[in-house]
């Protein structure tokens, strides 16, 4: 999860722009090494960029955290510090209406919670105690709770935190006659009112069944329901949106029962009932593998017709990070971003001569995303698939795309490469309606050559986007010839209409 810090910058606004040009750029350097390390940055929309840091050591038992604001500007606002127990490292993260909440775990029972109120200007933290060394993830904060889930010994936990006292309580889930181990939370999500949390429960060595588990934000189980147990097909990734008393899911499943999503689901689920769920394999959408050569397409294409032929169905694995799905007046949008994970692999020679091996996790690169349409009853009115290739491979499962939905057509932005993307799709048969592209140029200092960089470039706020990374820049005409940084460089567009 600390990787996972490092390289974050959340998506957070979106205009429509349908086509724009480079405005302006600003940028900003942080050294690297000065008393201060596990640089994070972490943007805040229209509210500014939070550059948070550790002090590289302790005094008396304690480490200064060190949070710096900048405006959307990049001109420093105000610098916060606060001071938590030393030895500890950040677990998550999350923003919630222009506050920003970090977790730091404590190689015990300690965990601190640093909080910063960009509206009003306040740094504060919460500290408390929790008994086992399991990670913190997926944070959502409401209601002043701080909700988290955690695996500890095989055992799926939901763990909620009062961020005013620091009081823990913990729900380990207990389903009908299934043991601890063999539930796996998949999910969950945040309601004023509720907790709604996914749990696979193992009902033999080959299956699962999908559980809607709620909690009430005292920590406690107040209902339980199985949604799938006539259903062969095994749910990986659930989403949920609430429309006054149903709820609609949408997710990835695998007819194999393997982990990786095989295509997409829609379901409709209201008084413990599942009113209904349809499955779409990833190659009975239309446009699914257009992004690929037009070999590979006639390849899975002419593979796909032999096992027609002979009675069976081609299925292809792929992971999907699923967006929330977009309730319209006719039905709903869903939007899916494929992605899978990089190794590298390192060799070893021992003292007597033998190689050992081992691979390294260098993150998750994305290829496609896919669009799609459903009627009320789950219906596959539409579906469409572009190609996507950020610059950056995430060390966790993030989203790139942002999305908005007006009137007249669906907007998408996002980062390809060095690039901006805009795409507009109509809403009614899912064609593309106009796309724009432009290129991102960093503003270096005059004479700067650069030796080595990672950059990514994202969403920020309004019409303006942020590119950002690491670099070793070498300049000569400078008394200080080499420099390792910290850069953020706002770059703003400007509509063309």
């Amino acid at each position: 999860m600390t990787t996972k810090i490092h390289y974050c910058l959340l998506l957070l606004l979106l205009v429509n722009i349908s086509s724009f040009s480079q405005k302006n750029s600003n940028r900003i350097e942080f050294e690297l090494k000065d008393n201060y390390e596990n640089e994070l940055t972490f943007p805040m929309g229209a509210n500014g960029i939070i550059q948070e840091a550790t002090a590289s050591n302790s005094n008396d038992g304690q480490v200064e955290i060190k949070s710096d604001l900048y405006s959307t500007d990049l001109i420093l606002k105000k610098s916060f510090s606060i001071l938590i127990k030393s030895r500890c490292k950040i677990d998550d993260f999350c923003d919630s209406d222009g506050i920003h909440y970090s977790v730091y775990r404590g190689s015990r029972d300690y965990f601190a919670i640093v909080i910063l109120n960009t509206i009003d200007l306040t740094y504060s933290k919460v500290e408390g105690e929790y008994d086992n060394d399991d990670t913190f993830y997926g944070m959502k904060v409401i209601n002043n709770k701080a909700v988290f889930k955690t695996l500890h010994n095989g055992k799926s936990t939901i763990v909620i935190i009062d961020l005013k006292t620091g009081e823990t309580k913990v729900n380990p889930f207990k389903l009908e006659h299934f043991s601890n181990s063999d539930l796996t939370i998949e999910d969950f999500q945040v309601y004023d009112d509720e907790i709604l949390v996914f749990i696979n429960a193992k009902t033999n060595r080959k299956n699962e069944d999908l559980y809607i588990s709620k909690l009430n934000y005292n920590g406690e189980q107040t209902d339980s329901y199985n949604i799938t147990s006539d259903i062969e097909e095994k749910l990986i990734t659930v989403q949920a949106t609430k429309i006054e008393d149903k709820y609609i899911l949408t997710g990835t499943f695998s007819k194999t029962k393997k982990d990786a999503s095989q295509g997409i689901f829609i379901a409709e689920v209201s008084n413990k009932k599942l009113n209904f769920i349809k499955f779409y394999n990833f190659l009975d959408l239309k446009n699914f593998t257009s992004y690929l050569p037009q070999k590979q397409q006639d390849k899975i294409e002419k593979k796909k017709e032999r096992k027609e032929e002979n009675g069976k169905e081609l299925l292809i694995n792929y992971n999907i990070a699923i967006h929330p799905i977009i309730s319209v007046s006719d039905g709903y949008e869903f939007l899916g971003e494929a992605y899978y994970p990089v190794y590298h692999m390192v060799m070893n020679r021992m003292a007597n001569g033998i190689y050992t091996s081992y691979s390294i996790f260098d993150g998750y690169r994305y290829t496609h995303a896919v669009l799609a349409k459903f009627d009320k009853l789950g219906g596959l009115s539409w579906d469409n698939t572009f190609s996507m290739y950020p610059n950056s491979m995430p060390f966790f499962v993030k989203k790139f795309i942002k999305v908005k939905q007006d009137k007249t057509n669906l907007n998408l932005v996002y980062a390809d490469g060095n690039f901006i993307n805009s795409k507009d799709f109509n809403p009614i048969n899912g064609s593309e309606v106009n796309s724009s592209k432009q290129e991102i140029i960093d503003t270096y200092n005059e004479g700067d050559r650069i030796k080595r960089s990672y950059s990514n470039i994202e969403y920020w706020f309004d019409n303006n986007f942020l590119a950002f990374g690491n670099q070793i820049i070498i300049n000569k005409e400078n008394e200080k010839r080499k420099r390792k940084i910290i850069f953020l460089n706002k770059v703003a567009i400007e509509n063309k209409n």
